[in-house]
């Protein structure tokens, strides 16, 4: 992570206030997120046979997550480099490293264990063939709850979305969904698989978003430092809410506390909250 004033223009080089390193992902970042706030986490993935991997696997086994299905490769460990601005904003570069090994053959493998969980929690920094076959080998009914993060967003036509119950993207990511249509097509495209949307607006909350129904839901006021991570607390936050059989909009209004206090802090993981804090903030905002 680097902090700067602005971020710097094509062709600009400018300095930065300081440089940190912190373990990320958002499919780490979530599932440390879900484990913080009270969830049996289970992760699954693949780490790098360098140093990074080592300091991976022991952050997500101290957060209280399963890493008993992350295999290792012979290959780096998945990389981001973050920017933040003086507002709090952010710019990222991934590198995949060993992220990219996860592919249909490992969604095989591990397809059973998966199979059992209560929710079933996915992002877009592997492969699109792994978090297919998943997704195909999933029953129509007696399945995992899955909740599918769209980030980095890409176009999902060759995702079987009739299996994603809730997809989280954020404003920006909504128009990228669905090759060669509108916003507003996309939107339509998704809702016809009878998937639902909470679309994630930050300061401004979130909204649900289903075929039949829409409804918004406020954000807490804070005062944000740095926003790294906060969709992941979010989409954590949501998960266990859903594990733990919340309404929807409460299970939403947790999310959003989860990542608001978020921003509060600096780096994705290392600013995680409690369960206890989440709900402090909502009874103090009732």
């Amino acid at each position: 992570v680097l902090n700067l004033r602005d971020f710097p223009r094509p062709g600009q080089t400018t300095k930065a206030r300081n440089f940190d390193k912190s373990p990320g992902g958002k499919g780490a970042n979530q599932a440390v997120a879900a484990a913080g706030l009270g969830g049996e986490v289970s992760m699954y993935g693949a780490l790098g046979d360098d140093s990074y991997g080592d300091v991976l696997r022991e952050t997500l086994a101290k957060s209280g997550v399963k890493t008993a299905n992350i295999e290792r490769r012979s290959v780096s460990s998945g990389l981001a480099i973050v920017m933040v601005d003086k507002n709090g904003e952010n710019e990222i570069v991934t590198v995949a490293g060993a992220n990219g090994t996860v592919k249909s053959k490992y969604a095989e493998k591990v397809f059973r264990p998966i199979s059992k969980s209560k929710i079933l929690l996915l992002q877009l920094e592997t492969p699109l063939a792994g978090i297919r076959k998943v997704l195909n080998l999933l029953p129509d009914k007696g399945r995992p709850k899955v909740i599918l993060d769209p980030a980095p967003a890409i176009p999902l036509d060759q995702i079987p979305l009739q299996k994603v119950d809730i997809l989280t993207p954020n404003e920006k990511e909504l128009g990228i969904l669905s090759s060669n249509k509108t916003t507003d097509a996309a939107l339509k495209a998704i809702l016809s698989t009878e998937t639902t949307i909470i679309l994630k607006q930050g300061e401004d909350g979130a909204e649900y978003i289903a075929a039949d129904s829409k409804f918004h839901v406020p954000a807490y006021d804070v005062k944000a430092e740095d926003t790294t991570g906060a969709g992941d607390a979010f989409n954590g936050a949501l998960a266990v809410a859903l594990s733990n059989d919340y309404k929807t909009d409460k299970a939403i209004k947790f999310a959003n506390a989860a990542g608001a206090i978020a921003t509060k802090g600096n780096g994705a993981q290392s600013s995680i909250p409690t369960f206890d804090t989440v709900k402090k903030l909502m009874k103090e905002s009732e």
